[in-house]
Formats: structure tokens, sequence, C-alpha cells
């Protein structure tokens, strides 16, 4: 995880508790720098995030 930053998109593909519990502010710093949080992307594929959570805080998100 230390060599993850400046991204603009982090697929969640498999439900490990490291990533479960991950904080919101955890997930914002391994992105870039963007005016806006909805160029940000975050594509959830077991849906372990709180989507009301994360869509108010303005990221584009994505789960099946």
């Amino acid at each position: 995880m230390k060599d993850i930053k400046d991204v603009d998109c982090l697929v969640f593909a498999v439900a490990h508790d490291e990533f479960k519990q991950m904080s919101l502010e955890k997930i914002d710093t391994l992105f870039g720098n963007f005016d806006n949080n909805n160029e940000k992307i975050i594509i959830d594929v077991k849906s372990i995030f709180d989507k009301k959570a994360i869509e108010e805080r303005g990221y584009s998100y994505w789960r099946l």
C-alpha cells in the first residue's frame, strides 16, 4: 500500500479485511491532487464500502 500514490482510479476487487477497514481519509491519500473529488474513481467489485458515504464525498463510485 505504501507504494500506491497519485492514482486517479482504485479498483477493490477482493474483500480483504485490510481494505474493509480503510478509512475514506486513507483512501483519499492514495489519489493524486485533483480539483474535484468527482475526478477520483473508486470501483468496488465486492461492495465493501458505504456507497452513501463515498458519494457524499463526491467520488465517482461504481460497484456490483
